[in-house]
């Protein structure tokens, strides 16, 4: 199921590329007839001066399906983001939250926190300073937490915990240039 949703998708990208009424008129029924049709579309002379590549991998076998240009590097365009799309409702599904975790083992004294205060990241994107309204209503809401649980203030220091990522930060192919921009900033838990 999750392989036809994103071979569906897949081909209605190169479709929609490609333009050719008979090509949009087939469908492919084996992985094979997937490559031919795909093979049509890159070597499509509207696309003569293209920089194509790709790399399709079958998620039941692992098994490469088709590959042109795939060890290059490429400066992603914006339709990018509906692979990234599929791909992250194929992998999470459409229900998924991203949790930040607040967690302490010191005890409460007087209204006091006598300890750290840690906050464990999985990712949350609108953790960032870029979504800084969310940002704000984010730790809004943490404070309405701790003052529900009678917490007025923290003794220890606020740690935060990266654990659910490795240590890399940067994208693989990252170009040196462009890490001063919004667009290149390093991702991490938090």
């Amino acid at each position: 199921m999750k392989q036809t949703f994103f071979f569906t998708i897949l081909l209605f990208l190169f479709y929609s590329c490609a333009g050719t009424n008979n090509l949009q008129q087939r469908k492919a029924k084996n992985h094979n007839e997937l490559r031919s049709l795909i093979e049509i579309i890159f070597q499509d002379s509207a696309f003569a001066h293209a920089h194509w590549g790709a790399s399709i991998k079958s998620l039941k076998t692992g098994k490469i399906l088709f590959e042109q240009n795939a060890d290059k590097l490429f400066l992603p365009a914006s339709n990018t983001k509906i692979l990234t799309f599929a791909n992250t409702i194929l992998e999470l599904g459409t229900d998924f939250h991203f949790q930040t975790v607040l967690y302490s083992d010191a005890e409460i004294q007087d209204s006091i926190l006598m300890g750290n205060l840690y906050v464990k990241g999985t990712g949350d994107p609108t953790l960032y300073e870029e979504f800084y309204d969310s940002t704000t209503a984010v730790f809004y809401d943490w404070a309405t937490i701790f003052k529900s649980k009678g917490i007025k203030s923290i003794q220890g220091d606020l740690i935060g915990d990266e654990s659910a990522f490795d240590e890399s930060r940067l994208g693989y192919g990252w170009v040196f240039d462009n890490f001063d921009t919004w667009y290149s900033a390093e991702f991490g838990p938090l």
